[in-house]
């Protein structure tokens, strides 16, 4: 386009006229802009303003109110667990204190050092070890392998899927207990459902070893009490002491006691409460355990001293194999034991295990009815399951209750019996386990575990204790 074009545009009647046009309705045009100014500055000072601050005073509320709980949950006494040992484990030796605080055990004075948090590429040292993890670890050196795969010079993890569960828990955290213990027994605990899917080998092993149950096996359950035979183990009433049954169980979906932290574990003992409710009988938090508001202090200490007196009552942990575990951790809040009404059965909640089912009592028949028909009420009423796996039964934190997770016992007086040479190797073959508890008393309760139902565990120290008794008589 040339200049003339322009020239002839400018000059042009039709460009005149819309001059004109143009500034005759300049007026209502900037009307128009003013309206649509007004309805942003009322946007902005009726909506998002308002939208602003709102978000600004709901996160300011938010952390005050976060701030308001955590104060709650200590009460009067800041120095309480999470953050603080408990008033009760604080004038206990420094050993034991350093698992009873928030954090993983560690104690040069006992020689409890291993980590259960940093992996290291080669098994740790297991010479003076007996126990069965450290003795499967060191005829198959292989067993190490998902540790060694967790390890990179990056820190990174190489393939989680094999060396940490879907929650984080690594091996190091399931052995920790066992490479602390030299002379334990079995040396490796299960610290939520999804241990032995991730370390399925190394599980296989050690459960070999201390069961002898092979990996193709398969665990069955029968807690059927009328199976139970109806035998007498001491007709004179001499030699029979007393019976005990304990059984152990986890709930599902939460971590066992090894790793659970301190909010989860409130909220398991709350939802237990809810079911002791309904229940004949009464919940007694542990002396100082400030978790349930009902009780902020927990049990007095003349319901202490009776309770100690009895089967349901459970101390601060003092031996170094649990403390290694993390199940000491935040001791004693959120655990407690419910007591019936006639005081033969008790429930231990948060011990070793999430709960501790006992009953006592004078006839094993009896005391076994009751404990298996609490544990059935108790899953009945409670708004989840017990932790348990197809091949291995109930899963319990000790690899050595696994199964049934089943201890019945009875105490006999058998001062004759028990001083022979060969009463071990009589109690071995009965398929039991005896615990001198002085003067010619000993414990006698069933060695298995997994491979075995609940039953015929029951039925097994009923004949064998009818022996020892007849064996007793006769001497």
């Amino acid at each position: 386009m040339d200049v003339n074009f322009w020239r002839k545009l400018f000059s042009s009647s039709i460009f005149r006229e819309m001059l004109k046009l143009l500034f005759r309705r300049g007026p209502q045009f900037r009307r128009h802009f003013s309206v649509l100014n007004q309805a942003h500055d009322k946007t902005f000072n009726f909506l998002i303003r308002p939208v602003f601050f709102g978000i600004g005073a709901t996160t300011a509320l938010y952390f005050v109110a976060r701030y308001q709980k955590i104060r709650m949950l200590h009460y009067e006494d800041p120095f309480y667990p999470p953050g603080c040992l408990a008033p009760t484990t604080r004038d206990l030796p420094e050993w034991q204190r350093n698992g009873l605080g928030e954090f993983e055990y560690y104690s040069g004075e006992k020689g409890c050092v291993f980590s259960a948090d940093f992996a290291i590429e080669t098994p740790p040292v297991l010479t003076k070890h007996t126990n069965a993890m450290a003795m499967c670890l060191k005829d198959n050196p292989s067993l190490w392998a998902p540790v060694v795969n967790d390890v990179l010079p990056n820190g990174n993890t190489r393939d989680e899927e094999t060396t940490r569960t879907t929650f984080g828990t690594t091996l190091m955290k399931c052995i920790k207990s066992g490479v602390d213990n030299p002379g334990c027994e079995v040396g490796m605990v299960m610290c939520e459902e999804a241990c032995y899917g991730t370390f399925t080998d190394f599980y296989d092993a050690v459960i070999a070893r201390v069961h002898n149950f092979s990996s193709s096996s398969t665990h069955t359950t029968d807690m059927d009490c009328s199976k139970i035979t109806d035998a007498t183990i001491d007709p004179t009433g001499e030699y029979l002491v007393s019976t005990k049954v304990e059984v152990a169980r986890n709930v599902a979906e939460y971590f066992f006691t090894p790793s659970i932290d301190f909010y989860e574990r409130r909220r398991l003992e709350k939802s237990f409460i809810s079911v002791f409710g309904g229940m004949d009988g009464e919940y007694f938090p542990l002396y100082q355990n400030r978790s349930w508001k009902t009780k902020p202090y927990g049990m007095s200490k003349q319901d202490e001293a009776q309770l100690s007196r009895t089967a349901g009552f459970f101390d601060t942990p003092a031996c170094t194999e649990v403390l290694s575990t993390g199940a000491g951790r935040c001791w004693p809040d959120a655990r407690g034991i419910f007591t019936n009404s006639e005081s033969n059965l008790f429930v231990q909640v948060n011990k070793n295990d999430h709960l501790n089912f006992i009953a006592v009592g004078k006839s094993l028949q009896e005391t076994a009815s009751r404990a298996l028909g609490l544990i059935k009420d108790f899953e009945a009423e409670y708004d989840g399951k017990y932790a348990k796996d197809e091949k291995l039964g109930y899963l319990t934190t000790c690899v050595g209750n696994l199964g049934t997770g089943l201890k019945a016992s009875v105490m006999l007086n058998i001062p004759k019996v028990s001083s022979q040479s060969d009463f071990s190797d009589t109690i071995s073959s009965m398929g039991l386990k005896a615990e001198c508890r002085g003067n010619g008393m000993y414990e006698i309760s069933n060695a298995g575990r997994l491979g075995t139902t609940e039953v015929a565990s029951i039925n097994g120290v009923v004949e064998g204790a009818s022996k020892l008794v007849q064996m007793e008589m006769s001497s």
